[in-house]
């Protein structure tokens, strides 16, 4: 009976001190990581429903290690959120979350510094750039040929002589 219960009373401080060790020296690999973030609107601060969100995982050299395979597309509340496997990010490397919608489109970057144990979540929201609605697209074109012309004329104008 006491050999069984040395023989279980080591066992259990082996088990105790395998736990310790590798909660201490849990590191990027043993993980995954949680991105999420809001993607808000410019113009209001409003969020972004229908905002194409894109999730890359880049290493130190700023080449590419992972890309997520689905884009995430926004709905009312404006999150985004991908889940990172353990294998395809480490210490040192930056998270890449690109938002666009319509013709506004902003990256924001965040670099990993600490282990997926430690920190299990890294948010990164997004506020889109304002676009001036009057100046995109072909109504945009003909409203600036129109300015443009408008200024030359006044231009000329003053460099008439008067009679």
């Amino acid at each position: 009976m006491a050999k069984t219960l040395a023989g279980g009373a080591v066992l259990l401080v082996v088990a105790c001190g395998v736990l310790a060790f590798s909660s201490d020296s849990a590191t990027a690999g043993d993980w995954e990581k949680v991105v999420w973030g809001i993607v808000y609107e410019g113009d209001t601060s409003h969020p972004a429903q229908g905002a194409t969100v894109v999730c890359k995982i880049l290493k130190p050299d700023d080449s590419l290690r992972y890309q997520y395979p689905i884009p995430f597309t926004t709905e009312s509340d404006g999150r985004y959120d991908f889940t990172i496997p353990y294998n395809q990010w480490e210490l040192g490397d930056t998270i890449e979350v690109t938002a666009t919608k319509g013709t506004a489109q902003k990256a924001e970057e965040k670099v990993i510094t600490e282990s997926g144990f430690v920190a299990p979540e890294e948010i990164i929201n997004i506020i889109l750039p304002t676009a001036i609605p009057q100046l995109v697209g072909t109504f945009g074109v003909f409203i600036t040929i129109g300015v443009v012309g408008i200024v030359a004329v006044v231009a000329l104008r003053k460099d008439r002589p008067r009679p």
